[in-house]
């Protein structure tokens, strides 16, 4: 019998944290699993969209072809966290499952994207528009676990 994890309670203090931390990073850490069993960290914008008092999903632009879609295809089941601060403490650590979505980003949630990466697109000295022609593969993910200190 599969059950259906209770969505991340955003509500708590750790909670609070976290969706504070959603809202203003601008990068969050995908570790995938590869074929040989090797957990894959890798570093990637991200948008957030919360549902409520609940985490909801985060939605993460990629080249097509990557080793990440490969891995979650294969192994859909991903970790996404922050990097902590000086001493090792404000940990956030999102648990959930990903799955490739080939319809891409929605023209509201594409204007979100531009206007929250402006400035490192123009640094990578590309358009927003090319840079979203180029990481045209969406991943979402819906994580079921929240933890960290």
């Amino acid at each position: 019998m599969t059950t259906t994890p209770a969505p991340v309670d955003l509500s708590t203090p750790h909670g609070r944290r976290a969706a504070e931390r959603l809202r203003t990073e601008e990068v969050v850490w995908l570790t995938t699993v590869d074929a040989a069993g090797t957990p894959q960290p890798t570093p990637v914008w991200f948008l957030w969209q919360p549902d409520g008092d609940a985490v909801g999903e985060l939605l993460l632009l990629s080249r097509p072809g990557t080793a990440k879609l490969r891995n979650v295809r294969r192994s859909p089941r991903v970790a996404l966290h922050f990097g902590t601060d000086a001493v090792g403490d404000d940990v956030v650590v999102l648990v959930g499952d990903a799955v490739v979505d080939d319809g891409g980003l929605t023209a509201d949630q594409a204007a979100v994207f531009d206007a929250k990466y402006a400035g490192p697109v123009r640094r990578l000295g590309m358009t927003p528009g090319g840079f979203r022609a180029e990481y045209a593969a969406l991943l979402r993910v819906v994580p079921d676990r929240l933890r960290g200190w």
